[in-house]
């Protein structure tokens, strides 16, 4: 009995088997020859019914399987009265894939290719699938049942194994569903590529990992380039890495939001706004305090001008858009005092003062505290209106507070310094440093 089984006769089976093979240098089949079937039948059970056939010849040869009923045939392009559109072609050596074909070609560069038919039609039908599965591991007894195999699809890997060698990169691996174009008419929707672990009604679905490789190198980046990316997931949506600058980066070359697990901090350079949850609610600028000094100054002895301490804020360029609110507070401390000189405090944004005090005899340890409360009233550019106001005063009973303010056309486009200036007399014994500088830009 063949391995055919009792349908094929001993005769035909040698018929069946009597085929020639010839090699190429590399161990490719060249040809094949000899007794051959241009067309058999094969039922279910994989028994031989039928043979009718001609002796053929094939270079660098096609064995096409008609998907319709096993029937099988050597065929050059579907010659010998039988059609290749629905048929699966098993291709070797430097002959083209054509419809339906499974291609091997060891030399390369295309060493197996799967393809499924092209078609050109009238009518819309959709075109053939490739399914890729390791099957259905299926547990019919009281037992803890083996998972299904896994599917591996790679690039390959490249080594080195000479000191003075250089490795080249492994290929990329593609996933892609086709384009949908329209030379004329209009382009359908392209397909989606779905990456799912499995559906477990009673445990875990397992893990979905995407991986750049190590750290030894620059590690490649996972670059989403869609206009959502929805992360659903029970619990948590992502984990960042840990000690990265750059954990997340939102924004690409001009990075928007950039995440910081080594300083745990959030960067942002655009303007955020929230609703606090409230349904319809105004959108409100995320905003807060932009610079606080973490010491005193130096201190200042009086030379009869009013001289800038070292201590100040420079708001960046583009900053202050319309509506854009500063917010300044600090106080002064009085060192050392000469007889009965005064001292003069000023609160400026750029060379523009928008909160002054009154000249005062304060005694050494006094203070002088301020707070000024300053506007943009447009977008930034090189002359725009800044409204602000402010009260300041020293701690001492003789001298109440005080309140100023005004407008000025600030360039908002530049840098704007806020500076605290203070005058006192020309003398060595009149002393002063900056204790406290708060900047809040919303």
């Amino acid at each position: 009995m063949s391995a055919f089984g009792s349908g094929v006769h001993a005769r035909e089976l040698t018929d069946l088997i009597g085929i020639g093979v010839t090699l190429n240098a590399d161990g490719s089949i060249a040809t094949i020859t000899g007794p051959t079937w241009r067309r058999s039948t094969v039922d279910p059970n994989g028994v031989v019914t039928a043979l009718a056939g001609s002796m053929v010849s094939q270079t660098n040869g096609t064995f096409w399987i008609n998907q319709n009923g096993g029937t099988v045939w050597a065929s050059a392009g579907g010659a010998g009265g039988a059609s290749y559109a629905d048929s699966v072609a098993v291709t070797w050596g430097t002959t083209s894939p054509q419809q339906g074909s499974i291609r091997l070609n060891p030399a390369g560069p295309n060493a197996f290719t799967v393809a499924t038919p092209n078609i050109s039609q009238a009518t819309a039908l959709l075109g053939a699938q490739i399914i890729i599965t390791t099957g259905t591991n299926t547990i019919t007894g009281a037992v803890v049942g083996s998972g299904s195999n896994a599917i591996s699809i790679g690039t390959g890997a490249t080594d080195v194994t000479n000191a003075g060698g250089t490795g080249g990169p492994s290929g990329a691996l593609n996933f892609a569903t086709g384009a949908a174009l329209a030379t004329a008419g209009a382009s359908g929707s392209t397909g989606n590529i779905n990456f799912v672990t499995g559906a477990s009604t009673s445990a875990n679905s397992g893990n979905l990992v995407f991986t750049t490789g190590t750290a030894a190198g620059t590690r490649g980046v996972a670059d989403f380039n869609v206009p959502t990316l929805d992360f659903s997931t029970q619990a948590t949506a992502f984990t960042l890495a840990a000690a990265s600058a750059t954990a997340l980066v939102i924004g690409g070359a001009a990075p928007l939001l950039t995440f910081d697990t080594v300083a745990s901090q959030v960067n942002a350079t655009a303007r955020l706004t929230t609703t606090d949850a409230v349904t319809a609610g105004t959108a409100r600028v995320i905003g807060g305090l932009a610079f606080s000094t973490t010491a005193d100054s130096a201190t200042i002895t009086g030379n009869g001008a009013a001289q800038s301490f070292n201590q100040s804020y420079g708001i960046p360029a583009n900053t202050l858009k319309a509506g854009s609110t500063v917010r300044i507070r600090g106080c002064v401390r009085r060192i050392a005092i000469n007889g009965a000189d005064t001292a003069l405090v000023t609160v400026r944004l750029g060379a523009t003062i928008y909160v002054t005090g009154i000249a005062t005899i304060a005694l050494a340890g006094e203070r002088c505290y301020f707070e000024a409360i300053l506007t943009a009233r447009a977008a930034p550019g090189a002359a725009v209106a800044v409204v602000g106001a402010g009260v300041i005063g020293w701690n001492t009973a003789a001298t109440p507070a005080t309140t100023s303010g005004g407008t000025a056309n600030l360039a908002t486009n530049g840098v704007l310094t806020v500076d605290v200036q203070i005058t006192m007399a020309n003398n060595v014994g009149n002393t002063a440093a900056l204790e406290q500088l708060f900047v809040d830009v919303v």
